[in-house]
């Protein structure tokens, strides 16, 4: 039985992207490189300049995030009884600023990430409120390393543009295009 489904481009290019991340990481002893391999997968799209936009986005998105992240941490001594039970309203309020706030910008994009960056900075209980300024700026170093490897493997590995035949690409295997081509053919 011959296989109908191949491993894609994008997927290779995703995994060698992860790859760079991690490679990263040992080079130069970096203490963590999460962030920047989930970045590497969400910002690689099918061309590079899809890579680019989604890029754009998520880098905004994580500004903002953190940002009012580190604004929420900063005043977490002056909220009485934060950890106990206020933070289960301020979390959320201010996660509804970050969101407005992106809405105002004009990056409705950008919002998810948004909220993740801000949930991961405030909601990290164990980190001690000192090293806020050191986290918020490793989180976003680490966001944008994601996104120029993603951008840079998506624009010169196998680029977009380049012929199936060099690549090594099975021309006789259906695409998921031609499967739809097939289904919305009416049936004699």
């Amino acid at each position: 039985m011959k296989c109908r489904y191949t491993i894609g481009l994008r997927t290779i290019k995703t995994v060698i992207a992860v790859f760079v991340c991690l490679l990263i990481k040992l080079i130069f002893h970096r203490e963590t490189i999460f962030y920047a391999t989930i970045a590497a997968v969400i910002c690689m799209q099918q061309t590079p300049q899809k890579s680019i936009s989604t890029g754009i986005h998520r880098f905004i998105g994580t500004i903002i995030g953190a940002a009012f992240g580190f604004i929420v941490l900063k005043i977490v001594p002056y909220i009485p009884s934060y950890y106990t039970f206020s933070y289960v309203f301020i979390i959320p309020l201010c996660m509804l600023a970050a969101m407005y706030f992106c809405t105002f910008l004009n990056q409705k994009t950008s919002i998810a990430i948004c909220c993740i960056v801000f949930l991961g900075v405030v909601t990290n209980f164990g980190r001690d409120i000192s090293n806020t300024e050191t986290y918020v700026i490793i989180r976003i170093i680490d966001t944008t390393i994601g996104i120029v490897v993603a951008t840079i493997v998506n624009k010169y590995f196998f680029p977009y543009e380049q012929d199936c035949h060099e690549i090594g690409v099975d021309e006789t295997a259906p695409t998921q295009e031609a499967d739809n081509k097939n289904t919305n053919t009416p049936q004699k």
